[in-house]
């Protein structure tokens, strides 16, 4: 699923940015909510496009697309879905980016040389600890 925000007023004077994110998690229910919250906490004067998606198909979409930001909601099946996370990771197919984690517990810290920037969130607290990491 793919939500895009822009505003073509100023595009004649200025170009912006999009910001692209990709945010992962298994359970539909999440994806609307975490993507509806996102949005809605995006400064309206930034352009925004957020992709969602299960971790089933997370190195596709990765492989298909440079994305600023990947947000992996691991909380559920942890140990699997934080090993494909620490494997794209290390791989390089998040490289020059920013990766938020959130989970209900803190899972380990993952350690690369790639040039990547992960954050450590709790998922009960999406809102308030989540969301300013995106826009930092």
């Amino acid at each position: 699923m793919e939500y895009f925000r822009g505003s073509s007023r100023n595009c004649a004077n200025q170009t912006k940015i999009m910001t692209n994110i990709l945010l992962v998690e298994d359970r539909e229910i999440l994806r609307t909510l975490f993507s509806d919250l996102i949005e809605n906490y995006w400064p309206d004067e930034k352009p925004l496009s957020i992709n969602t998606c299960g971790f089933d198909a997370a190195e596709k979409l990765i492989s298909e697309k440079e994305y600023q930001i990947y947000v992996f909601n691991i909380s559920t099946n942890s140990a699997s879905n934080f090993g494909l996370v620490k494997q794209l990771v290390q791989k390089g197919h998040c490289n020059k980016s920013k990766i938020i984690i959130t989970s209900v517990d803190k899972p380990p810290i993952i350690t690369t040389d790639q040039e990547v920037e992960i954050h450590y969130c709790n998922e009960d607290n999406f809102t308030a600890e989540c969301l300013p990491l995106m826009v930092q």
